[in-house]
């Protein structure tokens, strides 16, 4: 499951480098106050962040959670 999140914040992170490029060139050709343009800024500040808050969980240390087994 780590793994998983791991994996994921990385897309995300590649996701956001698309998606602020995408935001850089729309608004140098339309103009910063555009809806898409803003819409681009804010998906690209979404995506960084959720990235972020996977990479910390796939990274996490866990050694000693189990839910299957009780300890007696």
């Amino acid at each position: 499951m780590q793994k998983l999140s791991y994996i994921t914040g990385i897309i995300c992170f590649v996701l956001s480098i698309a998606s602020g490029l995408f935001a850089i060139i729309h608004g140098m050709d339309v103009g910063w106050n555009d809806v898409m343009t803003a819409s681009a800024m804010a998906t690209t500040f979404f995506l960084i962040s959720t990235g972020f808050v996977l990479v910390i969980m796939g990274k996490a240390s866990l050694p000693k959670l189990h839910f299957d087994k009780s300890e007696k």
